[in-house]
């Protein structure tokens, strides 16, 4: 064999190795290759994302991602509710949080090696990143498409977007107002203090927008002038319709209110010889203090001597003298107020004493009742539902501008730029990808060094005799 020859064939020994190892390591590639993947990220950079605080002050977890409802929504959006199922993308996608590139490096910094080895689990837990990393594996199905995959990955976080725009921002539901202006079961008059009950909590809720927004203008209106809006409302047409009401003696059901207004006197009547029977008890105590300069207060359990000399003690005592006094004021005024309204609708007033105060009754005079009121006209009802209607329409315009201010607030803080979501980049396995080549090269080196390995064993000692020849 001449020189060439053998270079020949140890040029052809070390290529059909090469080829054997990219064969082996094709096998062994497609064997246990990883999934393809499609991958996207989303990003929070509205106020409080750091602290993983939505826009409403609601905490927000990006695992909901995965949730049924949200895997259910996309698959819909998709078309694909027959072809799959939640259960089977839960178990194919992950949500991870991004940390920065250099958190782990400062962290680090200021804590030794072991120390940070210990405690770098609880530092990344109390770490809330704003940039999430979002895979779907094909685990779920061989033959889907790149195109389909990454498709399915973008319904998914289409759908999530829209639901965390709708719970992470400010909202206002209707339905509970509109079923008051319905016609419920309520009474005329207790129908009202239910709308003004509302209204005052919306009242509440702009005045709270006006503080966290107040820049915030449509039209040159903001969330202060709507709750403004609604004080009026309260303030003029709800006060005056119930005030009309309570004049007017008008019910749908005069007998079954004027037992709920007799029962509720019965029990403030109770309640306010309670709090004078606690009244006298502490002008008792009040004089015992200033007499004796000690005051023994004994109960079943136990006798507790003050001492009648503390001037912080005799503070105390007028002070809650004074409370009880106003307690009793407040009682009698509620009451005073019950027993006029029981007076409209019985038709039949009570005299007056001369200086224009009304008697409070005693319980025996409360327990006699009064005559049911004769039925109300239609017309008058009639009258009154008009009034309701005009509330109702006021209430539904605020209302209505109300909503364009939250979602006008809400479109400020949840856009496609502090809730980015980046485009999909699919994976997959493949002869030309990095990950193969670099396993092609492993596999076929040590395949390459046993030709070598080979070739010397077998040409060596023919080249050793030509070359003694």
């Amino acid at each position: 064999m001449t020189k060439h020859t053998y270079i020949r064939t140890v040029i052809i020994t070390l290529i059909l190795c090469g080829v054997i190892g990219t064969g082996i390591a094709a096998y062994l590639f497609f064997q246990n290759h990883e999934p393809a993947t499609a991958t996207a990220n989303i990003e929070f950079t509205f106020d409080g994302a750091s602290d993983s605080l939505a826009p409403n002050g609601m905490r927000f977890n990006p695992e909901e991602i995965r949730s049924e409802a949200n895997l259910q929504n996309a698959l819909a959006s998709a078309g694909l509710e027959g072809k799959y199922t939640p259960e089977q993308l839960y178990a194919s996608l992950t949500v991870s949080g991004v940390y920065p590139e250099d958190f782990l490096d400062q962290v680090k910094h200021f804590r030794s090696l072991l120390d940070f080895q210990s405690s770098s689990g609880n530092t990344l837990s109390n770490y809330h990143p704003s940039l999430f990393r979002v895979v779907l594996n094909n685990t779920f199905d061989p033959a889907i498409s790149s195109a389909s995959q990454s498709a399915l990955l973008e319904a998914i976080m289409t759908a999530y977007s829209a639901s965390f725009a709708g719970k992470a921002g400010f909202t206002l539901d209707t339905a509970f107002y509109d079923e008051l202006f319905a016609g419920t079961n309520l009474d005329f008059i207790q129908q009202l203090e239910f709308i003004d009950r509302e209204i005052e909590d919306l009242v509440l809720y702009a005045q709270e927008m006006a503080e966290l927004s107040p820049d915030l203008k449509i039209d040159g209106h903001g969330f202060d002038d709507i709750a403004l809006r609604f004080q009026n409302l309260s303030g003029s047409l709800v006060a005056q319709l119930k005030s009309n009401l309570q004049v007017n003696a008008l019910a749908k059901k005069p007998q079954r209110l004027l037992n709920q207004y007799e029962f509720t006197l019965q029990h403030l009547l109770v309640q306010l010889e309670v709090q004078k029977q606690h009244l006298e008890n502490l002008d008792k105590l009040i004089a015992s203090f200033e007499r004796n300069g000690t005051i023994y207060l004994t109960t079943d359990t136990s006798n507790t001597v003050l001492n009648g000399n503390s001037s912080y003690t005799y503070d105390m005592l007028v002070k809650f003298r004074n409370e009880q006094a106003e307690k009793i004021s407040d009682t009698s005024s509620q009451a005073a107020v019950y027993q006029k309204w029981i007076n409209d609708l019985s038709r039949n007033k009570q005299d007056e004493n001369s200086d224009g105060v009304t008697d409070l009754p005693s319980l025996d005079d409360v327990a006699e009742g009064t005559e049911a009121v004769e039925g109300i006209s239609d017309s008058q009802i009639a009258a009154f539902q008009l009034q309701v209607d005009a509330i109702h329409d006021t209430l539904n315009q605020i209302v209505a501008d109300f909503k364009a201010l939250l979602t006008a607030f809400n479109e400020q803080n949840i856009n496609p730029g502090t809730v980015a979501v980046s485009a999909v980049k699919y994976k997959a396995p493949s002869l030309v990808s990095a990950s193969f080549v670099m396993k092609a090269i492993k596999t076929s080196i040590p395949v390459c060094a046993l030709g070598i390995i080979f070739c010397l064993i077998i040409l060596l000692p023919k080249m050793k005799q030509r070359f003694l020849h």
